[in-house]
């Protein structure tokens, strides 16, 4: 009940303002749940699409292939509100990225050589981490070990300060070539998947970057 305007002494039936801000809070209230929801089911469809790709290899599960590149079957899919590529060039990139609808289908390896990434994970190392990090790179330098399935480069200065092992682990299929050995020059390609700093947990003596699916020229 609430009080007619013209006349305060009399009351009429209603709904008062008190009740119509609730009724408002609520609507929001389940809105914002709603919301909440709708996200929590995004990242669950993201997080299970790249487990079933990366460690099962399998394809997405709630994403529609849109298109497959004649480079090897390199394969593009599209999810409820984000983007799944899976790199497989016969002699290029592989792995997976996921991203936003407007992430770009790229194969086009940035190029550096050792010894500037060196100086720049000295000098700047959260600002090249974060610039190389997921990203196709090719480097070129000398081979330090060659061991099963994985090449090592490296950099070495004479205080130790610019050092930096390059780890780079070879695609399953991919094969080193026999007229390569250790302190031989070489160009590796692949996506940066991490980075430990000297000094770090579990770092070794000199900075070390890794570097999956790789090939080797």
């Amino acid at each position: 009940m609430i009080f007619n305007k013209s006349n305060p002494t009399v009351k009429v039936e209603g709904i008062n303002e008190i009740d119509i801000e609730t009724a408002k809070e609520k609507k929001t209230f389940r809105l914002l749940n709603i919301m909440l929801i709708f996200i929590v089911l995004i990242a669950i469809m993201i997080s299970f699409d790249i487990v079933n790709i990366k460690i099962y290899n399998k394809s997405p599960s709630f994403a529609i292939c849109t298109k497959t590149y004649n480079d090897g079957g390199s394969k593009v899919y599209y999810g409820l509100g984000y983007k799944v590529i899976k790199y497989n060039q016969r002699n290029g990139r592989k792995g997976v990225t996921v991203g936003f609808w407007t992430m770009p289908y790229n194969v086009d390896a940035k190029k550096i050589d050792i010894l500037d990434l060196a100086i720049d994970l000295r000098n700047y190392p959260k600002d090249t981490y974060n610039k190389y990090i997921n990203e196709f790179v090719q480097i070129t330098g000398q081979i330090s070990e060659m061991k099963d399935n994985k090449v090592v480069l490296r950099y070495n200065d004479s205080s130790h300060k610019y050092s930096l092992n390059v780890i780079c682990h070879l695609s399953k299929k991919e094969e080193v070539s026999t007229e390569l050995l250790p302190s031989s020059s070489a160009i590796i390609t692949g996506v940066v998947s991490g980075y430990t700093p000297r000094g770090k947990k579990g770092s070794r003596e000199i900075n070390t970057l890794e570097l999956e699916n790789c090939f080797v020229k």
